[in-house]
């Protein structure tokens, strides 16, 4: 009997995408939380001006300096529509923390307070999917490397801190 490829390898493919949702959901969930960070650090003022040329923190950094200036525009692009979508996830966690405090408890109210805050971080994301594929349209192959491998690093990094 020979296998047929949809009985050679039956659990391959299921494990496979098995994972793609969670490790999509963590990448997507780094880049808004860096994002966020780096917003939140530039209005507190943690950083000086020279620092915050594009307002995007982590991303600008990770571009490779010489590709910085033809970059510039893009990020130009999307600083207002991340600053909105920032703001707009702002408002819905607000609402949100009023929704599951609020007395007497209505889980119809907090349900859907969730579920405007999981709307606003998909835009959110929206907005650094885009910024994110026009970096790479501009980058060359050499540039999109480094860009990713700085990108990365921060990742591979072990975790400060007392050990537990």
């Amino acid at each position: 009997m020979t296998d047929t490829p949809e009985t050679a390898q039956p659990g391959r493919k299921s494990r496979f995408r098995r994972w793609l949702l969670p490790a999509s959901l963590v990448l997507n969930l780094l880049l808004v939380g860096i994002i966020a960070g780096s917003a939140l650090s530039h209005w507190h003022g943690d950083r000086g001006p020279k620092d915050r040329r594009f307002g995007f923190g982590p991303l600008e950094h990770a571009v490779p300096q010489q590709a910085r200036e033809k970059l510039g525009p893009v990020f130009e692009r999307e600083r207002a529509n991340m600053r909105s979508a920032f703001r707009d996830l702002r408002a819905a966690r607000s609402d949100m923390h009023e929704a599951m405090l609020k007395q007497p408890y209505d889980p119809d109210a907090a349900s859907r307070a969730l579920e405007d805050v999981r709307d606003r971080s998909a835009a959110m994301q929206d907005v650094l999917h885009n910024l994110l594929l026009s970096i790479n349209e501009r980058l060359t192959p050499e540039e999109r490397r480094q860009f990713l491998d700085a990108l990365e690093r921060p990742l591979k990094r072990p975790p400060s801190g007392p050990e537990r």
